[in-house]
């Protein structure tokens, strides 16, 4: 069976969503939705709301008084804002509960989904870009695929982070090497799978062409940067690979937001690391 198919074929052992996560997830599509159903959703999870008001309560936000509701915070921070933040708790403690190839690091991964997240929508808040609103979900999902590989076809992952860490090839060129794809291709497809909209099955396949020089600017791109700015952050997928060169700095300069780097990065490095504690 192609390596492909073999991993998609796993997908459907991998323990289900829980119910909120699910509509959750199927808001992403939804353009309807409102405040209420959202606030409703988390409310149904104790732990989940209490993890979120425990983030809008923190220093972040700097809100006056004690925010005691989860309707409450939905109209202080927005839909978007609390949607992304209860997603991101729900799915970093799903995935620590999956048995994993033996050199993978639940923790690692979801501090690198996070981090490409927050760079992600702070990106698309300063850029003109094509799909924004997809731009927090898309960074949160886009190395899916190299997770569904440590857990469902651990002998070919192992042969690309043997080959990896044995030389001087990039994991793309690895995985292109041995699979014969990309893992963000695997990625598209499980996106394609849950129905998530169509815009971010399309942006997290950084193995595509990416226009340069489109305006507006590709969410695709801005999962890109977000992605090569987390490895110069030194927030990598996984512990074992390699640091990257160069400065955030530049890539910022390719994406016409030099000027407002020290701002994105100060906020970025905010919400990252309030964010950060509830993965341990």
């Amino acid at each position: 069976m192609h390596i492909h198919a073999k991993a998609i074929g796993q997908l459907g052992k991998l323990p289900p969503f829980s119910p909120v996560l699910t509509k959750l997830m199927a808001s992403l599509a939804d353009e309807d939705v409102s405040f209420n159903e959202i606030a409703t959703t988390i409310e149904k999870d104790t732990v989940l709301a209490g993890n979120v008001l425990r983030l809008v309560n923190s220093a972040l936000y700097g809100l006056r008084g004690t925010v005691n509701s989860v309707r409450h915070a939905v109209s202080l921070l927005g839909l978007s804002r609390i949607r992304n933040t209860a997603m991101s708790i729900s799915l970093g403690q799903l995935y620590t509960k999956l048995n994993a190839h033996p050199k993978w690091s639940h923790r690692q991964f979801n501090l690198r989904s996070i981090s490409e997240a927050t760079m992600a929508d702070q990106l698309a808040q300063h850029i003109d870009a094509d799909y924004p609103e997809g731009g927090f979900a898309a960074g949160l999902l886009h190395h899916l695929g190299l997770l569904l590989a440590a857990i469902a076809i651990q002998a070919e992952f192992d042969q690309v982070r043997l080959g990896y860490t044995d030389g001087t090839r990039s994991l793309e060129e690895c995985e292109l090497m041995y699979w014969g794809f990309a893992h963000t291709e695997l990625t598209g497809s499980i996106l394609r799978e849950w129905n998530l909209p169509t815009p971010i099955q399309t942006a997290v396949r950084t193995d595509l062409p990416i226009p340069s020089d489109v305006t507006p600017v590709p969410l695709s791109r801005l999962v890109l940067a977000s992605a090569r700015l987390a490895n110069r952050l030194s927030i990598p997928i996984q512990p074992w690979m390699r640091p990257a060169e160069g400065l955030p700095t530049e890539i910022f300069e390719e994406m016409g937001l030099q000027e407002k780097a020290p701002m994105i990065l100060e906020r970025f490095h905010a919400e990252f690391e309030a964010i950060r504690g509830f993965f341990h």
